[in-house]
Formats: C-alpha cells, structure tokens, sequence
C-alpha cells in the first residue's frame, strides 16, 4: 500500500513525502487523537468507511463523500442526509475533489462545518441509537416478510385488482347456504369489473374438499338455474387454514368484506378486520361498522 501511494505521488509529481502512513491505531482513544491531527476527513471509494466516517463525525471533522450506485457507496451518503449535511455529499470525481481542496484550504468553511456536525451530533442522530434503530429495522424487515407472504397468498388464491371475502357459517342447512351463496355472486356477476374480482371463501368450519365440492354444485345450480354468467368472473377461491401473520399479509391484498346472513362468528373475531370496508350483499352498498 504504501509503495502504491507513493508511486502515485510521484506519478502528479508530488512529493512522496507529503504522504504519512500510520501503524495499525490499538484502540478508538489512540484514533481520536490521530483524528484530531487531521482537517478534513476523505472518505474511500466504491466502498464507504461508516466506522472511520462517525468516529470522524463525532469528533466534528469536515468529511468527504462521494456517492455511488452500489449498496456499500451510500452507506455513508445516507448518514450524513440523516444528519441534513447534503452539502457533504458529492456525486462524481471532480466534486469530490473540488470539495476536498475547499475545505482543506478555507479554514473558516472548515469551522463553520465543524460547529455545524458538533450541533447535529448534540441532537444524538438515530443512527446511533440502536434500540431505536433495532426497532426500525425490525418494523421494516417484519413488513418486506408481510409482502412476501401477501405476495406469495396472491399468486396462490388467484388475487386480482378486486378481492372480497366471505365468512359462510357451514353448519347452516345447504339451503341457508345456497340462498347466501346465491346472492352474492349475483351481485358480484353483475358488477362492472366482475372480471378484476376473487371471492376469497374462509373454510375454518370444513373442509377444503368439501368447501370445493359445494362451491361447485352452488355454481353449477346457478348456472344453469339463474343463467348465471360466471365465465369472465368472479374467481372464487377457498382459503385454507393460514396462521395470523399470513390472515395479516392477505387482508392487506383485499378490498372489503361482503355480509352473509350467517356467518361464521368464531373466525372473524379472531381475525383483525377494522380496516375492511363491510359491504351488504344485496346492493354491495358501502357500509362502515
């Protein structure tokens, strides 16, 4: 490193000797005092130094960044936009230089800067709050697992623009049932946009196959009963038993809840549907609880 660092001295015609390189520094109180000797603090390229960048911040010296593309060129970029320092931030070579020769030559921009960090570092940035930070990285992971998972639930119920659930009570009499059932996809047939819905069916009382075997024989008496038209929608699709992380991530993807005259009063509780819109079946009137 240090016969590279001065070939390049020697390469601008400098003299090699301008160049002081340090053993390796023990300990963060033996690197404070070197950072007191320094000026200016330039931060490396493509690869940022967030460690060497805050023990520069902390102690109040003027810093260099050139942001890049890459993830590990804007770790450093984007403390110092938490601390509102943008003029810091430099976007390409000449910049950076431009910016380096600035404050290592004006001694006065050089102490504005300086008193400037130390009152931004007063205000204990979150950056260096770690159970704040904790919390926010873990709101953040928590919510790119809930989309994977909405996204996931998406594919495998046929999500589309207009998602609606129901909430059928299956001890009912097939009668009840079919009456309920029929109600709703006529409504839902005879909307505008029937072919951008998915009637999502909860199936906590039976079970699948037996859900989909009296889904079929309701929709098929429809049809050929009611002339019923279901060939371009809705899609009708049967949820199955889905833990209270994936209810989360799916009730994100729907647009509202339709009554039913009876329902099953032991699954909705349990299932957080506050920010649902409830729509009747008879007219999908939009009503609030």
């Amino acid at each position: 490193l240090k016969s590279r660092l001065r070939a390049k001295l020697v390469g601008y015609n400098l003299d090699e000797d301008r160049a002081i390189t340090l053993e390796k520094v023990k300990n963060r109180a033996d690197v404070k005092e070197v950072l007191q000797l320094a000026d200016v603090y330039l931060d490396t390229y493509p690869s940022s130094s967030i460690l060497s960048l805050v023990e520069s911040l902390e102690m109040g010296l003027p810093v260099v960044v050139m942001e890049g593309k890459l993830a590990r060129s804007q770790i450093c970029s984007s403390l110092l936009r938490e601390l509102e320092m943008h003029d810091l931030i430099t976007e390409s070579e000449s910049a950076y230089i431009k910016l380096a020769v600035s404050l290592g030559t004006n001694a006065e921009l050089r102490k504005q800067t300086n008193d400037l960090l130390k009152e931004k570092f007063a205000g204990k940035p979150s950056f260096l709050n770690s159970r704040s930070y904790g919390t926010k990285m873990g709101a953040l992971f928590q919510k790119l697992f809930q989309n994977y998972l909405a996204d996931a639930l998406s594919e495998s119920l046929r999500l589309r623009k207009i998602n609606f659930i129901i909430f059928p009570d299956w001890s009912q009499s097939e009668e009840e049932l079919y009456n309920d059932f029929a109600k709703v996809l006529t409504a839902i047939a005879s909307h505008p946009e029937k072919a951008q819905i998915t009637l999502l069916v909860d199936t906590s009382k039976i079970s699948e196959e037996d859900a989909d075997m009296a889904l079929s024989s309701m929709v098929m008496n429809l049809m050929m009963e009611e002339e019923l038209d279901v060939e371009e929608g809705p899609d009708i699709s049967i949820i199955a038993e889905l833990s209270q992380i994936q209810w989360e991530a799916l009730l994100s993807r729907v647009q509202g809840k339709i009554s039913f005259k009876y329902e099953n009063e032991e699954a909705i509780p349990k299932i957080n549907l506050e920010e649902l819109t409830i729509y009747e079946v008879h007219n999908l009137l939009i009503t609030r609880k």
